[in-house]
């Protein structure tokens, strides 16, 4: 569940939600049904064949005797309410010494898809916003830095001149 949280942004109430028949683990990919989304909107969510590989074996430890259609259920087989969730990572986070709300594999989900898209729209359609202003006011806290490596992928001068042509013409014109 940790690992679906991370690679997808997936709320805690989304990824509770979650039955058997919304994990395309084959098409690497995850159906979160409106009944279980905060603007109650259906949408697509695409996962790493590496998660879906380790939901696949999570999958194959349920015990035959649960007799349920949800992905992630509590340790009786029954539904596993979203605060229970929470309280569990909280636990668990304390016992082991590790600072972790699972709200903040959202934030590092979107942090580090939007840092390496760049793609605002793309972003907010991963997370479930119902609006790209609400992704663009939570995640204004990419600095500098994150602007210097996009602008260097990005930039049209570094995509039409290569670095050597630049520095060889510089050198090449005496200075006034």
């Amino acid at each position: 569940m940790l690992i679906l949280a991370l690679d997808s942004g997936l709320r805690r109430g989304e990824l509770c939600g979650l039955e058997k028949r919304d994990l395309d683990l084959a098409g690497n990919s995850v159906h979160i049904r409106g009944e279980v989304s905060k603007n109650q909107r259906d949408r697509y969510v695409p996962i790493s064949p590496t998660t879906s590989r380790e939901i696949h074996s999570f999958l194959l430890c349920h015990p035959a005797e649960w007799q349920t259609e949800r992905g992630f259920p509590s340790e009786t087989g029954e539904p596993l309410p979203p605060g229970q969730f929470g309280s569990q990572i909280n636990r668990h986070s304390r016992q082991f010494g590790i600072p972790l709300h699972i709200h903040a594999l959202r934030h590092l989900c979107a942090t580090a898809f939007l840092r390496v898209s760049g793609n605002l729209d793309l972003t907010a359609r991963l997370l479930g916003h119902s609006n790209v202003r609400i992704t663009s006011d939570f995640y204004t806290h990419l600095n500098n830095d994150d602007l210097r490596a996009a602008h260097a992928q990005a930039s049209p001068v570094a995509a039409i001149m290569p670095a050597a042509r630049r520095v060889r013409s510089l050198k090449n014109r005496p200075c006034k």
